[in-house]
């Protein structure tokens, strides 16, 4: 990882990994239409990297997000 950070696009290669893994985590709790699921992502870096990279995310995942304070 260390390598890879210092390599150029290596800060976004990041990002988009952390992004990648909550989306993953979330599927993991809502299997089908009718399934039904809350998570909290505490992290305050979340929401950075969200708006930093919300073209890359799926629509599915960007409907599904609501931010509170």
């Amino acid at each position: 990882v260390k390598k890879r950070l210092a390599m150029e696009g290596g800060k976004a290669w990041y990002d988009l990994e952390a992004l990648k893994t909550a989306i993953q985590q979330a599927g993991r709790s809502t299997r089908s239409p009718d399934d039904r699921s809350v998570i909290y992502i505490c992290d305050p870096q979340f929401p950075v990297l969200y708006s930093r990279h919300r073209a890359f995310l799926p629509k599915s995942f960007i409907e599904s997000v609501r931010f509170t304070a």
